[in-house]
């Protein structure tokens, strides 16, 4: 194994990131280093979302609703997986005809189609952010039928991809977080390709680890009477923080080992802006107390 397929390893695992057979395209190696050397220079970081719907999610009659706001009812152009754009009414007309003889029912109990928003900060070329969508979606989504616009109503530019559910092969899409971190690495791979300085760090290796649970999955515990403290959740990202701590380590001394000491100094620089960042303590009493409120006021 490469220096660079070892740092990809501790940066991200490759079991976790490698694209599934159907496709046969895996991430370029050295994404890990890459993407180190990008956060040490203050590259910002690339953003994949999943928003929330409003309204009914299932069938064809959510993929049409969805395709009317990404087009702004018919005003925008809309770019298929085989490079065909649809334009107004009469395009999202047709559309929808392709998805009816593709096996989409009108009314159905399943979500066909999920909805991803690749956005890049202020600044960034618009339609180098659409090409780079375009790479990723041709990759990642290559059995699978998708739409994507570019929007650029807003001061950061982004890309609404709609993407069907169903494949060709008859599998369902259902992305995992892993796969939603691949998704940020090949964007911003692309970007980079094109000339757009980013990066797609995780969050723990900026120091900014979340809460163990979501609000929803505290509620469950709360009625269920199986609670966890807040001790617990501070021991946790303890544990988060030694991890990624010793990563760091183990891939600057590689890179001093291998007579990269340039890059070693950069990612120290990274490393030591992740221990700033990352203080693990229990908290008081007055706050904890302080959090539940806030806690309270997120659920209200």
């Amino acid at each position: 194994m490469s220096l660079l397929e070892e740092i990809d390893d501790l940066f991200y695992p490759r079991s976790l990131v490698k694209k599934s057979k159907a496709a046969g395209i895996s991430l370029k190696k050295g994404y890990g280093l890459r993407n180190l050397l990008s956060a040490a220079s203050k590259a910002p970081q690339v953003l994949i979302k999943i928003p929330r719907r409003k309204g009914n999610s299932k069938g064809l009659r959510a993929v049409k609703s969805h395709l009317d706001y990404l087009s702004r009812y018919g005003k925008l152009k809309i770019e298929d997986q085989n490079g065909l754009v649809y334009l107004g009414k009469n395009g999202r007309k047709d559309i929808i005809e392709d998805l009816k003889g593709y096996g989409i029912e009108v009314e159905s109990k399943k979500r066909e189609a999920i909805n991803f928003v690749f956005s890049m900060p202020p600044g960034t070329p618009p339609n180098l952010v659409k090409d780079a969508v375009r790479k990723t979606a041709e990759q990642e989504f290559l059995d699978h039928l998708y739409y994507f616009t570019l929007h650029t109503d807003e001061a950061h530019p982004h890309v609404h991809l709609c993407v069907l559910l169903k494949g060709r092969d008859g599998k369902r899409l259902n992305p995992r977080k892993g796969d939603l971190q691949r998704y940020r690495i090949r964007f911003a791979d692309h970007l980079r390709d094109l000339g757009v300085e980013c990066t797609a760090t995780p969050r723990y290796y900026r120091g900014l680890a979340k809460d163990r649970k979501n609000n929803i999955f505290k509620h469950v515990e709360r009625r269920k009477g199986q609670e966890k403290s807040r001790e617990e959740d501070v021991k946790l990202k303890g544990e988060v923080k030694d991890s990624v701590s010793k990563r760091y380590r183990v891939i600057i001394n590689k890179l001093r080992d291998s007579g990269n000491y340039r890059e070693a100094a950069r990612v120290s620089e990274l490393y030591e802006s992740f221990n700033q960042n990352t203080s693990i303590s229990t908290p008081s009493r007055l706050s904890q107390n302080q959090n539940q409120e806030q806690e309270v006021s997120r659920d209200l």
